[in-house]
């Protein structure tokens, strides 16, 4: 063998015995990189010859730059893990993320007005605890609202406290209502009739329960007459708080121009006299 190719040998066996100690002493690392600089070296000095490949990859093939990481469970990660696996944390188990809850609605709805004209004026009355409707899950919205009602709805709507007192009223009063009745008479939003009754289940009319808006209001009343068809048909008592609660718009007309004074209030209208009554106090 000529001295050339005996000296090429000689380097490669002390290139390979230094990358293996090399190695030995650092774990983890690579020493193909070493030893292939070895060579190179060596190669470059001897022209037109070529140290064989198979040392180079038995020994990189051998010692990888670290062992693979264990396949991940989470799917992959980061952005939001769209189209990962669901998480599981126990072996067999796969846990999915629980549904976001329903936002929360305007209010409750009730059995009978559901596509009614007040639904909405309804249910958020109803999400405010102004009114609550009756045992069977029905507001009735189409029946006349009584007085009793109408005194309780107003004295939530003005953010009155219930009253513990006692009324001096010839009839007998709701124990329900008895507590607002009470605080609309010490508010001197209520007087009751000249017979000392106050007449709680009769029903409202709609003259009536504008006075009543206008107490709430604490506002003045707009002397001189209305532009309503039947504006004659409207008590001069309650002339002055039509023309007051009208021109606010907390209650309207009808289409046709009328302001019917003494027909009786539904609840489904008090509904929404006393949603815009609560929208003009929060201005």
């Amino acid at each position: 063998m000529p001295k050339a190719r005996i000296a090429i040998a000689l380097v490669a066996v002390l290139a390979l015995a230094l990358t293996v100690v090399y190695a030995a002493s650092t774990p983890g690392e690579r020493i193909s990189n070493t030893l292939v600089a070895t060579i190179t070296a060596a190669d470059a000095s001897i022209p037109g010859e070529r140290i064989s490949n198979a040392l180079v990859a038995t020994i990189t093939a051998t010692k990888p730059d670290r062992p693979p990481s264990p396949p991940s469970d989470d799917g992959p990660s980061g952005g939001g893990g769209g189209g990962g696996k669901p998480r599981k944390d126990k072996p067999g188990e796969v846990v999915t993320p629980p549904p976001p809850p329903p936002s929360p609605g305007p209010g409750p709805s009730f059995a009978d007005t559901r596509g009614h004209w007040a639904e909405d004026a309804i249910r958020q009355l109803a999400a405010r605890g102004i009114i609550t409707g009756y045992p069977d899950g029905t507001f009735s919205p189409d029946n006349p609202v009584t007085r009793a009602e109408i005194v309780k709805m107003l004295v939530l709507a003005a953010g009155l406290q219930p009253s513990e007192g006692r009324t001096t009223f010839a009839d007998e009063i709701p124990s329900w209502a008895a507590p607002y009745i009470a605080a609309a008479v010490d508010h001197s939003l209520i007087a009751g009739y000249e017979d000392g009754t106050f007449r709680s289940d009769e029903p409202l009319t709609r003259e009536q329960l504008a006075v009543l808006v206008t107490r709430v209001l604490r506002g003045g009343e707009l002397q001189g007459g209305t532009t309503f068809s039947d504006a004659g048909e409207i008590s001069d008592w309650a002339a002055p708080s039509v023309a007051y609660v009208v021109r606010l718009g907390v209650l309207q007309c009808y289409p046709d121009g009328t302001f019917r004074p003494k027909q009786a209030v539904t609840r489904a209208e008090a509904a929404m006299v006393i949603l815009r009554l609560i929208e003009y106090l929060e201005r």
